[in-house]
């Protein structure tokens, strides 16, 4: 490749798969213990809160 630093970029792009899929993965289980919470007759309003925050970083960190 002609430009400098090109064959580096290319690198951290096809690095950043697996990344993308243990964040989507663990979005995901986050959601569904998140559902599960939700769903006992009594929830944790303290852990769906701490649920709810840790899907939204991940979330922000998935548009990054």
């Amino acid at each position: 490749s002609g430009k400098p630093g090109a064959a580096s970029a290319r690198g951290r792009v096809m690095n950043a798969a697996p990344v993308l899929a243990r964040l989507q993965r663990r979005h995901a289980e986050l959601d569904a213990e998140l559902r599960r919470e939700m769903n006992r007759p009594a929830p944790d309003s303290l852990l769906v809160a701490a649920l709810k925050r840790r899907k939204l970083r991940i979330k922000d960190r998935l548009k990054t």
